[in-house]
């Protein structure tokens, strides 16, 4: 948001756990036979501090601007792996397939390696757009990673790396996209795609003279 650093792999994490507790603001939010997405739309990283490091809320420690804080010292920030273990822990290890990540970022637009699929971003992360650098036209922000007129974007490091670490199940696209439509579609096809295998999780017998499975389909409104 060009003014401080967010934390919103943090905030997921605590409203997938913390607060699905019993008497807790999220409690009955996560369901056995429910499909979980989650969505970010965001002009910036994620920069969930680590416990271990407070100083990164501390105005007078000497880490630079509260907008770069988090991008020029990655080492005070919480472990990817931290976030990947609190969203998985949702369901079983046979059930991970029922959770979705969707991602509209500041990766760079029109351009592959950082557009589509988790297991698909392997480049992404190496691209000079993506790397954090100071403005030098103004240092208390770092330079864009994409631009539009519309937004404008810090490199989204966490993001990506997050992506990865799901793979198919994690979709990513560019906020400085024309429009969203890609992306939201992307996201929408994976969560049909786990629709499909809830409903049908083995194949249907086929009738050997007609080749069609006997099958019944009652949609209820």
């Amino acid at each position: 948001n060009g003014c401080t650093f967010t934390q919103p792999f943090a905030s997921v994490a605590r409203a997938l756990t913390v607060e699905t507790r019993p008497g807790m603001c999220n409690a009955g939010f996560l369901r056995d036979d429910a499909l979980l997405a989650v969505l970010w739309i965001s002009d910036g990283d994620d920069g969930s501090a680590s416990v271990a490091h407070p100083e990164l809320f501390d105005p007078d420690a000497p880490l630079g601007p509260p907008a770069t804080r988090a991008a020029l010292h990655p080492e005070l920030l919480e472990p990817i792996d931290t976030f990947v273990t609190a969203i998985r822990g949702t369901k079983p290890a046979d059930e991970w397939y029922k959770v979705v990540l969707g991602m509209i970022v500041g990766v760079p637009t029109g351009i592959p390696p950082c557009d589509g699929e988790g297991d698909r971003l392997d480049v992404c992360l190496d691209r000079p757009e993506m790397r954090a650098a100071i403005d030098p036209s103004n240092p208390t922000r770092l330079m864009h990673s994409c631009l539009s007129a519309d937004a404008r974007a810090a490199p989204p490091r966490r993001f990506v790396e997050l992506a990865q670490a799901f793979g198919p199940e994690a979709t990513v696209a560019s906020i400085c996209g024309s429009d969203w439509l890609d992306a939201v579609r992307g996201i929408t096809d994976r969560l049909a795609e786990r629709f499909l295998s809830l409903c049908l999780p083995r194949e249907l017998p086929v009738d050997d003279g007609t080749c069609s499975p006997e099958c019944t389909v009652v949609e209820t409104l």
